[in-house]
């Protein structure tokens, strides 16, 4: 006599968003399975997209594509912050680069080349376009034929080019603009990022005697130290590229060994960093893990379904739950403020409450393109999933924090920039951040509780 299916095999058999019927005993053997196999979570990417033929990253956002230029406009902040390289006590460095950058000019085939002082809202073109009349003192400090000038970064992107193709553009700054005011400088190289252009920075640290000054345009620091120098360009991304690598090289070769290079292009953009491991802290309350499968809310969830999660299983005593895109950890650098994350609740149910309650973000640590995030739970907060999502271009490289003046309180902020953090990410969301964009990291975390014996 056949035997009736089990009576928890008349019942629908939920998972996630899917709910499978079974009446029949083929429909026992298919809730069976479902039920060994585990439910899938939802999505951690929302609108994940299919890595498109071609092998080309998720991170593509269809950015128009630029022609080469023509034409290299080049502007030298002529503030007078940028005085003390030319009173160092060996300033060979600093018209080391200035020589770098008209041999790198003058080697660009095809290009045309501009040279101007920037500052005041003006754009003064220099006699015979070299930049070697940044040599002079007097070009910062305001004598001679040079008017003093408060800085004006924005300029540069205000000089048109003489023809119909975006040209190429490198700024030669410290960054320091009056009260942090880095809007102006965005928005005037908005434009040529909505045409197309990438934006790449070389951060050089070089000798610098005299006054170091915040942007309220107070001192902080007189003497003899390295100060950091940028070379801010946008174009073409093998222009950009090629520009600030040849630089760099020539910089290399006459023992400038402090200096950094980012080139943020659209279309190079990488892929959606996501969570591989977790560990607990502090290492001496009871020890947390990472199970295989969770039960949450009266489902079964196996992580060989849902390898875009971490799992957890936390127990009395944990406090921080941190959570990385490698393992083991090689160590890396904070920004002080770690608002760069987006946390919310994963709902398990249709209609369910996407905050995330008392869960917190308590630091982000950065290492090259890698991530750690630790979160801290609170005891009575509801098992389930949450997702952490920092946007598109919102990433930031460890340089940019590690050469960012955040306070003027430690022994080492002369030696940094103030607003270069801000101003970074600022210019990589505008390249990189579009509608069709993937965030750049996605952490998401399953977790319950360790019940009580």
């Amino acid at each position: 006599m056949e035997q009736p299916p089990h009576a928890w095999a008349k019942a629908p058999v939920s998972c996630g968003f899917r709910t499978l019927g079974a009446t029949a005993r083929a429909g026992a053997v298919v809730s069976a399975l479902a039920l060994l196999a585990g439910c899938r979570l939802p999505d951690c990417l929302p609108n994940k997209a299919p890595k498109p033929a071609g092998g080309q990253p998720s991170g593509v956002t269809g950015q128009p594509k630029l022609s080469p230029a023509q034409e290299l406009l080049i502007g030298i902040d002529g503030s007078g912050s940028m005085l003390g390289h030319t009173r160092a006590a060996n300033p060979r460095q600093w018209e080391t680069m200035l020589q770098a950058i008209k041999t790198t000019a003058n080697a660009s085939n095809g290009l045309s080349v501009r040279t101007f002082r920037i500052g005041g809202g003006n754009a003064q073109e220099l006699p015979n376009n070299t930049a070697s009349a940044a040599k002079d003192p007097c070009f910062f400090q305001g004598c001679g034929s040079y008017a003093s000038v408060p800085s004006s970064l924005q300029t540069l992107w205000q000089v048109q080019g003489k023809g119909k193709i975006m040209p190429l553009r490198l700024l030669v700054s410290d960054l320091e603009v009056n009260d942090v005011d880095i809007s102006s400088l965005i928005g005037s190289i908005q434009p040529d990022i909505r045409r197309g252009a990438s934006v790449g920075v070389l951060a050089l640290r070089l000798p610098f005697t005299g006054d170091v000054f915040n942007t309220k345009a107070k001192t902080i620091f007189t003497g003899s130290l390295n100060r950091p120098v940028y070379l801010l360009a946008t174009g073409e991304a093998s222009q950009v590229n090629s520009l600030l690598s040849s630089i760099r090289k020539e910089m290399s070769l006459r023992g400038v060994s402090a200096q950094e290079l980012s080139v943020i292009d659209a279309q190079s953009a990488p892929e959606t960093l996501l969570a591989t491991h977790i560990d607990f802290e502090p290492q001496g309350a009871p020890p947390s893990y990472s199970p295989g499968s969770l039960r949450l809310q009266g489902r079964r969830y196996n992580q060989g379904k849902n390898q875009d999660y971490v799992f957890a299983q936390i127990n009395p005593g944990t406090t921080s739950v941190l959570i990385s895109s490698v393992n083991p950890w090689p160590g890396g650098t904070s920004p002080r403020d770690f608002m760069l994350a987006r946390l919310e609740r994963i709902p398990l149910n249709p209609g369910g409450n996407g905050s995330p309650g008392g869960i917190r973000i308590t630091n982000l640590s950065f290492s090259g393109t890698q991530l750690r995030m630790g979160l801290t739970i609170p005891k009575d907060a509801q098992p389930g999933a949450i997702r952490a999502t920092i946007p598109a271009g919102s990433l930031p490289e460890p340089w940019w924090i590690t050469w960012n003046r955040d306070s003027t309180d430690t022994t080492d902020a002369k030696e940094k920039t103030d607003g270069l953090l801000p101003l970074m990410i600022a210019l990589s969301q505008q390249v990189r951040a579009a509608p069709n964009a993937p965030p750049a990291a996605a952490f998401c975390l399953a977790f319950d509780f360790a019940k009580s014996n």
